[in-house]
């Protein structure tokens, strides 16, 4: 009987077994992983892997007796996936993190999979684009390394929470580390990424309430490796102690280029985050060993400090490491930077999940306080978070020892609490940290001499003094070329009804010399102290000097084109008014740019490093400069080049005036000569490491150059010929008043003696103008003509009667019974001319203008007698001369000779220069 009783008993637990199972499911929970499996952080995502499939099995194990242990639901399967589409990586680009349009597909492919969760995506702006999906989606999202503060706003991602402190309270550690050890002031360089800038806005705020000064603020983009201005703006600073605020791969080339400078020595301090851990794998080669130079460069981080947060924190931690050691079969591994913190999202997710089984509450109705527990903890601490989603965790500060090991290790110093850290605390490190027991603080370079909090940096400002050498030399010349420009002044206005002045404009003849001495003044602003008012007055005195000699350069070479495109030099239009107009219209432009930038953007003496004499010892230069004065300057070099261009091409037209007007060839050798003077001085200035005393001798010496050639190109050649004539005149009187004279002797070899004689012998002669044609432009040169009636010859000579001699004796002759005779007048423009047409050569025709209407009448009775058809008689008039018609047609009259045959003609066909 109790057989069949022991049978029965069998067969009902049997079947209770068999009823409990049918009526109970397994929970499975798959959780995605958002992480670059492939590529250069391979090794770190596979060890996050490792470390979360182990912390899950460490909780599906967990006995009962473990105070420490947290049973999990045992209906609940957890299931660590890689997703099907991974995060991708640029490595195309040289990058190896994720992408913002990768993290958004992995999202995309977890909704699409039915994924319960994510992990991911490891970097901050990778994870926006994931947590930002799969907010919209109703996923949650738990990153153990995206620090960024921008992912605590719960609008933007309210699935989405993190097991690792963020850049704020990274940032109170790293300015409280420093506050704590007594430091008062300190200098920040950031990076531009969400990383250094979510950083930067935490020191500032932790700064103001510890009543820490950031003397020095400096940002980089990420990737830089030419940190040449920002070291030497560190070291003018006065700080002594620098945060970091980036990852380790940019800390690298800074330090580089600080130890160049002298900031890798005791004395300074570098305080950084938590990624300066990385440093020893970023610079270890490919089979785990050194080269030489990473050793050297390794050596540079000996005693900096690294700030971050706290990973192998909590009695289970021992017991994970010696899991993780068992599993990587190696007794000295330990899982890598913020890797622990992955373990601890699976902590969260895995004791959420399991009390909602237990509760019987829906997955999908978890808000984010279901995932905190401030009262249990894990391989990193508590598991506690706040309203934001941001874990509250503990921090410690380590010191790098590049003697420890082969490569060096970071060594801990102190641990830091975030609820105590703007409390005074009684440990020896202060302020919220707490100093490892019987740890000695270390700092840069390895020694225990705590810097000091202010460097003492001795200045010294390289100036040229009014009483060197070079400053009494600059006074000399600027003395001297005022003498001498006054002197030229008085000279052009004592003088200025003589024809050598006269005929180029005395009163603009003065402005170019105004305009050269205002220029002679600029040397003395660069001696002396530099101060604002210097600089603003060097800013006006070139530009005005320019616009004073090359607007006066300028407008009297347009006067002289638009004058002999009308009719000659004795036909005046274009007046001393009119030229001052202009000048005031170049030079306004002038006055207007500066008056501008002196307005928004005044210069003043900007400070620049030119040589370190030592840790403590700079020289420096100062220089005017102001935020848009390069816009300025290429302003005014763009609107004088304009000018120069301009000038030159007026040059060019004009070349062929006469002697007496033109000053082509001045404005010519103007331009180049102060053209070599740039091309000479400009890269002197910018490509050579000039001293101070070289910049201003430079400038002294192309300023009085400019000055020296202005003034011998425009007036040397006047000066001479005014002395000259003095000098004759002298001679004349002298001779005279001793009854020394003697009667001239005729040279009948001269050409002024045989041109003077030809002239005497002439039927009639006169002045008339030429047209002629250049290559681009054509104007009216004065000529002579002189008609031989009994010879039917007309000849027309360079040069009016009285300068025939030294005009030049080529001369053009026309068989006048081989032309017509045309002739034309505007009465209101004042223009009247001739044209000798060959009807069987039309090249051999020739237009020239003469004075006046009666002057007009005078050769026209003349050459109609001459000229083909001459014997035709017609009507004269009371003086016996033919008559002449003037006729007006559409605002022009047309003169016609009655005597021979006179054919009109348009003016602005036949008589218009091109």
């Amino acid at each position: 009987m109790s057989r069949i009783f022991e049978v029965c008993t069998v067969l009902v637990v049997v079947w209770m077994v068999y009823l409990r199972g049918a009526l109970s499911a397994v929970t499975t929970v798959r959780i995605g992983l958002s992480l670059p499996f492939e590529g250069a952080n391979s090794g770190w995502t596979d060890g996050a892997r490792d470390t979360m499939n182990l912390r899950l099995q460490m909780m599906k194990d967990c006995e009962h007796t473990n105070p420490y242990c947290y049973p999990l639901h045992p209906d609940l399967d957890i299931q660590l996936v890689p997703l099907a589409n991974p995060t991708l990586t640029l490595v195309e680009a040289g990058q190896n993190d994720p992408t913002l349009a990768s993290s958004i597909q992995s999202a995309l492919t977890a909704n699409a999979n039915g994924y319960d969760a994510l992990v991911g995506a490891g970097w901050s702006d990778a994870t926006k684009g994931l947590a930002g999906t799969a907010g919209s989606l109703g996923k949650w999202v738990c990153d153990g390394s995206s620090t960024a503060t921008e992912l605590s706003n719960k609008v933007d991602y309210p699935t989405f929470f993190r097991t690792t402190p963020d850049d704020s309270f990274g940032a109170q550690a790293i300015i409280g580390a420093i506050h704590a050890s007594g430091w008062n002031r300190v200098a920040v360089i950031a990076s531009t990424d969400s990383f250094g800038t979510g950083l930067l806005a935490g020191a500032r705020q932790a700064a103001a309430g510890l009543d820490v000064k950031i003397v020095l603020e400096r940002t980089f983009v990420p990737g830089t490796t030419d940190f040449t201005s920002t070291v030497a703006a560190l070291r003018t600073s006065g700080a002594t102690v620098f945060a970091f605020l980036g990852v380790a791969a940019d800390m690298i080339p800074l330090l580089n280029e600080a130890d160049k400078q002298g900031l890798v020595t005791p004395g300074y301090q570098f305080v950084t985050t938590g990624d300066a851990l990385y440093v020893t794998s970023i610079l270890q080669s490919q089979d785990a060993s050194y080269t030489p130079d990473a050793l050297e460069q390794l050596a540079r981080w000996n005693g900096v400090w690294s700030v971050s947060a706290m990973e192998g924190n909590g009695p289970i931690y021992d017991e994970f490491l010696e899991l993780y050691q068992a599993f990587r079969n190696d007794l000295t591994a330990a899982p890598d930077v913020y890797i622990s913190f992955f373990g601890t999202c699976i902590e969260m997710y895995a004791l959420a999940f399991s009390k909602a089984l237990h509760d019987g509450t829906p997955f999908t109705s978890l808000t984010l306080s279901d995932f905190s527990f401030p009262n249990n903890i894990g391989i990193t601490g508590y598991l506690s978070l706040d309203a934001n989603g941001d874990r509250v965790g503990a921090y410690e500060v380590q010191f790098f020892n590049s003697s420890s090991g082969i490569a060096g290790e970071f060594v801990k110093l102190a641990t830091w609490d975030p609820a105590s850290t703007f409390a005074e605390s009684s440990s020896s490190f202060g302020g919220g940290f707490t100093a490892v027991p019987g740890q000695q603080m270390v700092y840069l370079g390895g020694v225990t001499t705590k810097p000091a909090d202010t460097l003492q940096i001795i200045e010294t400002l390289e100036i040229v003094r009014w009483g060197s050498g070079l400053g009494i030399l600059a006074i000399i010349l600027c003395a001297i070329s005022a003498v001498v420009l006054v002197g030229l002044m008085g000279i052009v206005g004592s003088a200025r009804n003589n024809p050598i002045f006269k005929a180029t404009s005395p009163l603009f003849l003065v402005f170019t010399l105004l305009g050269t001495l205002v220029g002679s003044v600029y040397p003395l602003t660069l001696i002396g102290v530099p101060t604002k008012a210097a600089c603003i007055a060097s800013a006006w005195l070139v530009p005005c000097a320019l616009g004073l000699v090359l607007g006066s350069l300028l407008v009297k070479t347009l006067r002289l084109f638009y004058i002999f495109r009308q009719q000659g030099a004795r036909k005046l239009g274009f007046s001393d008014k009119h030229m001052f107009m202009w000048l005031c219209g170049i030079l306004g432009v002038y006055l207007v740019i500066v008056l501008v930038w002196t307005a928004v953007d005044a210069p003043h003496p900007v400070k620049h490093i030119y040589q370190y004499t030592s840790t403590t010892s700079i020289t420096t230069q100062a220089f005017c400069s102001s935020t848009y004065q390069w816009g300025f300057f290429g302003t005014l070099i763009a609107y004088t080049v304009i000018l120069l261009v301009i000038s030159g091409f007026m040059a060019f037209v004009t070349r062929k005036l006469p002697r007496q007007f033109s000053e082509a060839k001045s404005l010519g050798y103007i331009i180049y000569a102060g053209s070599a003077i740039l091309v000479f001085v400009v890269p002197i200035l910018y490509l050579l490491d000039l001293s101070y005393g070289g910049y201003v001798l430079i400038k002294i010496f192309a300023t009085y150059a400019a000055v020296i050639v202005t003034v011998a190109v425009l007036f040397g050649d006047k000066c001479y010929r005014l002395w000259q004539e003095r000098q004759a005149r002298s001679h004349t009187d002298l001779l005279k008043g001793g009854g020394l004279a003697k009667k001239s002797t005729k040279d009948e070899t001269t050409d002024s003696y045989m041109i003077k004689t030809v002239v005497k012998s002439a039927t009639k002669s006169g002045t008339v103008w030429v047209l002629n044609k250049q290559s681009m432009v054509s104007y009216w040169a004065e000529r002579t003509i002189l008609l031989f009636a009994d010879k039917h010859i007309l000849l027309i000579t360079g040069g009016s009667q009285e300068k025939s001699a030294t005009s030049g004796t080529a001369c053009q002759v026309f068989a006048l019974q081989h032309y017509e005779v045309h002739t034309s007048s505007d009465e209101q423009s004042g223009i009247y001319s001739i044209k000798l047409v060959n009807p069987k050569h039309s090249r051999l025709s020739i237009v020239f203008r003469v004075e006046s209407s009666e002057v007009l009448e005078d050769w026209v009775v003349i050459l109609g007698k001459l000229c083909l058809h001459g014997s035709q008689k017609g009507a004269t008039s009371r003086n016996g001369r033919p008559s002449v018609d003037f006729s007006s047609t559409n605002n022009r009259k047309t003169v016609m000779a009655t005597t021979g045959v006179m054919k009109t003609t348009r003016l602005e066909e036949e008589l218009e220069p091109v």
